[in-house]
This record gives C-alpha cells, structure tokens and sequence, in this order.
C-alpha cells in the first residue's frame, strides 16, 4: 500500500507540473527541469530490485527526439520518460570537477552549475592524527571554536557584519581525524567577498586574547557536554583500543587540561605549519576555474608569504584491536534529558575495515547498508532502515528490550573500521550481548540478490541526495582529494556499485575477521564476556572463513533468548 501511494504521489505531482507548463505561453524562456532530492530518491527507492540504471545516452536514444522539436515539448517527453522508465536523474552537480592550480601551489577543484548560491571550502591534511602529547594536542578541537573571530584583516564586527550581509554560512569542521577544513556558502554575487572572508582567518590568523579565551571556555564546555554521551564516548575508546592509542586512534577531543595549557601562539604556530599553500584543496561549487582562479590569485597574492616548511606524513595506522570496559549505569544528571535515551549499555563489536582507496570498499559500504540496522523508536517517525537485515532480524524480534543495533563504518587514508553498534538496558546487558556477537558472526549468511538490489539503490540514492546539498557536496569532494588526491566520478561510482555480487559482499564480510576484535562496553560491564573469550571466538570464526568460506557461530554463544 505505501508503494502504490508513493507512485501514486510521485505521479500526481509530476502531473501538475507538466500540465502547469502546457497552459504556460510558448515564448516563455524555462530553465531545465530537474526533479528534487525527495523526487530522486523516489525514483531510486520505488524502482524495481531487478532494474539496473542507465547511462544519459540511452535514455536519450531511448526518447528518440527528433531535432526541431520545441524546448516545451522535448522537457515533457523527458519527464514522461523519467517518470515510465524509473531512473535516477543526472544532476548538474555530480559532475567530474574542473581541476586548476594556483601559482603557489594550491589546489583548485570547481564544479560549475546553474544555481543561485556558490559553497566553497578550504582543506588541509590535519587533525588529531598529527598532534601529539608533545606538540600540538587539542589544537585541532580549539580551532573550531575559533571560527570568524578577529585577525589581522578583519575585525569581529567586520566579518560579522560581511555573513549578515552575504546570509552566508560559515563552519569550521575538526570531527574528521586526518582533515581540517573551513567552509562557507552564499548568494553567487557574493562569491568574491565570502572568499576573502573565509580565507582571511587562515592567511591573516592573529587572535585577539580575549576571544581566544572565550574560545577556550566553549572548548572546555564542548568536551564536558561530549562526555555524557554515551555514544560518543564509546566510539572514541573504539578507536583508542583498535589502534593502540596512537595514529587515527589518538584522542579526537582532549581533556580540558590540555585546552587550558595551549596559547593563541600555539594556534597560530599550527596553521602556518600545515594551512602552507601547497597542501591546501581549495573545493568551489556554482562557479568555474574562470571565475574562481581570479579571485583566489588575488587573495593569496595580498597575504603574508610564511616559511617553507616540509611537513613530514603522518605514521601508517596500524590496527592492533583491543578492549575497553567503561562502568557507569548513573541516569543522566537533571537538565540533561536529551541524554536519558541514551542511559543504556553499549556494546561495539569492530574489526578492522577498509580504507577508501581499497578496491573493496565500496562492497564493504554497500554491505553496512544492506545490514542497517536502526532503533526501536525513531526520530520523525518509523520507516527509516526497516527492511534491512539487522531490522528485521533484531529489532523487529527483540525489540520489546532491545533499544538498536545498527552497522557502523569509518575510513582513514590508510586503514578503516567496520562493526556493530547496540545499546539496551542494563539488565538486558547478557542477551544484548549474544545478540551483537552471533549477528556480528554471520553478517554474510543470508544474503540474496534482492537483498543486494535494494542496498545498492539506498546506497546510491544517498550519494546523490546528499550531493544535492552544496556544503556536503563541498566536503566529500574536498575530503577525497586530501587524502586520495583523487575524486570518484558519478560513472565510477554507478560502475563500481552495479557490478557488485552477493559473492563480493561475502567474500570482504569474511575478510574482516582476519582482524582481531575491538570490543568496547559502556554501562553495565559486570554481566559482559571477558576479551579472551570474545578474541578466542572470532579466531575460530575467521579459521573457518580462512579453510571452509563460511562461518558456524561457536556453540560457547549459547542460545539467543527473547530477554527477561
């Protein structure tokens, strides 16, 4: 019923447009139709899991227009075609960005488009991943608290005055491990300024005592609200054990000692190190290299020349798995109820993944969403995520004291994880527990091609929404080409997607259990498995993987119970 009413909505809609346009004069001069996000989406969700995507150039050949056909009647037969043939939309903005060069060495990648509004973003390879105890640690964390203060350019008021002018958007993101970047969005008209403006707190970076200590306050503020969530602690000791400590597992947000002991020099010191030009991705969408090299030449001709300094790369990430036991079952403290979700032991169960640059990895990314996964109640209403594996088979079975569990990916330059991620109440901590491990053993059993259809159109239908969107569009691109010095292409990716088989996501869901486990608990530790038992497990299960290509869940899991 939900898909008739969707067709059915999609249709109605697209219907009244073409009939709005048919009443509309014929002198009237209109701009290429192009479907939204939802419509795209749609159109990937309600097609059928048998039915592959298709190149630009068959649907055309597909149409069979003829040339000296109007503008009005070649955009209707387009639409009806998208609507009959249920293919995604080639949108302007997943397009191979146009590659440049400034004259002292950064990076420029543009991607044109039809839009009203231009984002822009500068990169640059750093991040906790660089910073050490001995230099720099926490730099990274103040830096986004830091973002349009006073430089040596602009005042406070100066820059404040420019945003509220341009109704521009301003971030700074240090979330990422291995990349810092600043981004912005705009009207295009005030593409020209909201350069100068984003650049001129990296260029012309001199804080003023005051501000750097409030900034610092907020930092401190920010880790003590980040340490009551449950979540997010657990997936900072995730990295810490899988990695020892070091590299990609190095503390992504310091303690509030450190932040008190780093000074504006300090800062200062760290953009001029590795903001240098040559290492910088200068990321531009809604204007071209003919418009965008002009401006940047301009900006960076008019900013102070620093000292060549070679910034050596950062050390290989070696994954050595590991464990982390966190007792704490205390409810949130009162004016902190948006964390009372969230008073639940979590349990991450995470072996070692791929990072982008593996010709594995889109399998691997294709197979987290084909497991999924979710909660028992969701924000904005139910539906999202309930036809995958762990959905159907988790919560839809236990969720009456299962909270969720959900699969969860991260990818480094050099390295990756790959797990599952559950939280229940802490009487339930036993069985929540043997649900994680047994269905952390057999992601790759019961897998079909329907099964496999579906992740693939899901997977796909978020890349393209989500490239809709001009400062995500902005990251990913930006994000690529620091670390990889590569962009993947839309065609690559459809390529790369579509020819995936039910035996690929088998054979890279038995590659992960070559690794040894990390394994994390958060909450009520006392009733969890001892790390012997679990790694001694997993050792079994990846010996099978290794002699037999499949795996049979250890008779020490017992039997999976409903709860208590």
């Amino acid at each position: 019923s939900f898909f008739r009413f969707s067709k059915c909505l999609h249709c109605a809609v697209c219907f009244a447009l073409l009939s709005w346009w048919s009443r509309t004069p014929a002198s009237t001069s209109f701009p290429p139709l192009q479907l939204s996000g939802l419509s795209c989406f749609l159109e990937l969700q309600l097609a059928s899991p048998n039915r592959t995507f298709c190149s630009w150039e068959e649907r055309r050949q597909r149409a069979n227009i003829k040339e000296g056909k109007d503008r009005k009647s070649r955009a209707m037969r387009r639409s009806l075609l998208r609507l009959t043939r249920r293919t995604p939309l080639r949108l302007s903005c997943l397009s191979v960005p146009q590659r440049g060069q400034l004259s002292n060495g950064a990076t420029v990648l543009a991607l044109p488009d039809d839009s009203q509004t231009c984002a822009m973003g500068v990169f640059s390879p750093a991040g906790s991943r660089f910073e050490t105890p001995q230099k720099w640690q926490g730099v990274s964390w103040l830096l986004q608290r830091l973002n349009l203060k006073s430089n040596a350019k602009y005042s406070r008021k100066e820059i404040a005055q420019a945003v509220y002018d341009m109704s521009g958007i301003f971030l700074v993101k240090t979330e990422f491990r291995e990349v810092v970047y600043h981004t912005a969005q705009c009207m295009k008209e005030h593409f020209a300024t909201c350069a100068d403006f984003l650049t001129a707190g990296l260029l012309h970076a001199k804080f003023v005592p005051e501000e750097f200590d409030k900034a610092k306050d907020q930092a401190i503020k920010d880790i003590e609200d980040t340490a009551k969530d449950p979540s997010k602690v657990l997936f900072e000791h995730v990295h810490r054990a899988a990695y020892a400590g070091l590299t990609v597992g190095q503390p992504n947000w310091p303690t509030p000692e450190v932040i008190d002991q780093l000074t504006k020099e300090d800062v200062e010191a760290y953009i001029r190190y590795f903001w240098q030009p040559d290492r910088l991705a200068i990321v531009v969408t809604g204007a071209g290299l003919q418009e965008a090299v002009p401006v940047l030449e301009e900006i960076f001709s008019k900013a102070p020349q620093w000292e060549k300094v070679p910034v050596p790369p950062a050390p290989k990430a070696k994954y050595v798995g590991g464990c982390a036991m966190l007792f704490n079952t205390e409810p949130p403290p009162t004016g902190e109820e948006r964390f009372q979700d969230k008073n639940n032991t979590h349990i991450g169960i995470i072996f070692q993944g791929l990072p982008e640059s593996d010709p594995d990895f889109f399998a691997l990314a294709v197979l987290q969403v084909l497991l999924g996964g979710g909660t028992a109640f969701s924000q904005g209403g139910p539906g999202k995520g309930m036809y995958t594996k762990l959905f159907r088979n988790v919560v839809n079975v236990y969720g009456n004291w299962l909270w969720g569990i959900e699969a969860v990916m991260s990818a480094f330059s050099d390295t990756g994880l790959f797990g599952l991620y559950s939280q229940a109440p802490h009487q339930h901590v036993e069985n929540q527990l043997r649900v994680t491990l047994y269905q952390m053993a057999t992601i790759v059993q019961g897998i079909n091609e329907d099964m496999l259809q579906m992740a693939k159109n899901q997977y796909l239908s978020l890349i393209f929404m989500s490239c809709e969107e001009r400062l995500i569009l902005v990251e990913g691109v930006g994000k690529s080409w620091a670390l990889y010095n590569k962009v993947w292409s839309p065609d690559e990716i459809l390529e790369r997607v579509q020819r995936l088989t039910v035996a690929d996501l088998t054979r890279v869901g038995l590659r992960l259990f070559h690794s040894e486990p990390t394994y994390v608990v958060y909450g009520n530790t006392h009733a969890a498995l001892p790390y012997d038992q679990v790694q001694a497990m997993f050792r079994e299960i990846g010996r099978q993987a290794r002699l037999f290509g499949r795996v049979e869940v250890p008779s020490t899991m017992g039997v999976v119970g409903r709860g208590r």
